[in-house]
């Protein structure tokens, strides 16, 4: 019976594709296999996240994405250093009592450093943006600069209290080898660890995914799953991935 349920529903979906594809979507099924909320909706609960750090936060779409789609309802820290979108994010971050929001840049150091903004906001980076960037995506050109305060997370979380059973999230554009310089002792306490992996650099300067990875594992950490990222659509070749790190207990 579960062999006829099973070819019954291969149908159904090959049929469905068909039909999709014809407007250029293509449909599938919602597990951790396939779907970046699945996923973190299956990592949240087998971990028992309590507290996730938002690195490189934008105007906060991934912490909102956290509690609308994912029903989490624990702690989140976020840090942004762009004025403009800390502003949003402040703004956002009201919907929830258990979201806190820090002005900062994390990195290995202490200061002030240049920040250079994007068209999109979102691709705003301490490093300059390689032209295939730009050939694949417009709005991640630099349209402005804007100095900014820069902290280690080591440093920035002694001022913030939180759980263990820790998520950290790493989006920042190419920094992500000097965030985790600075986050020693706070990868000590994450179980999980989401963050940009690089087939293809998108700007200077910034660690290929086999360096990530090495760095990841020589802190106790497996990599766990690879989510689709960015791309140049109209060639296909992949230039991010979104890398998912469980703390390796084997």
């Amino acid at each position: 019976m579960s062999h006829l349920n099973n070819s019954f529903r291969n149908i159904a979906v090959d049929a469905a594709q068909t039909f999709f594809r014809l407007f250029g979507l293509h449909i599938s099924y919602f597990n951790p296999s396939n779907s970046e909320t699945a996923l973190i909706d299956f990592l949240l609960s087998k971990y028992s996240i309590k507290t996730v750090v938002d690195v490189g936060a934008n105007e906060g779409q991934f912490a909102l994405k956290l509690m609308n789609k994912n029903q989490y309802k624990g702690k989140i820290i976020s840090f942004e250093p762009v004025s403009s979108s800390f502003q949003q994010l402040l703004k956002n971050s009201q919907q929830s009592n258990n979201w806190e929001v820090v002005q900062s840049a994390v990195g290995d150091s202490t200061g002030q450093v240049p920040i250079n903004i994007s068209q999109n906001s979102v691709s705003s980076s301490l490093r300059k943006v390689n032209a295939h960037t730009i050939e694949a995506e417009a709005g991640t050109a630099i349209v402005n600069t804007e100095m900014v305060s820069i902290n280690t997370l080591d440093n920035l979380l002694k001022a913030h209290p939180w759980q263990n059973d820790l998520w950290l999230k790493v989006d920042v554009q190419g920094f992500e080898r000097e965030v985790l310089q600075g986050a020693a002792e706070i990868l000590k306490q994450a179980r999980v660890v989401q963050i940009e992996l690089a087939v293809i650099p998108s700007y200077e300067q910034s660690p290929y995914l086999e360096e990530i990875i090495a760095t990841m594992r020589n802190s106790g950490f497996m990599l766990y799953s690879i989510m689709n990222g960015f791309r140049n659509y109209k060639t296909g070749q992949m230039y991010e991935m979104e890398g998912f790190f469980v703390r390796d207990n084997s």
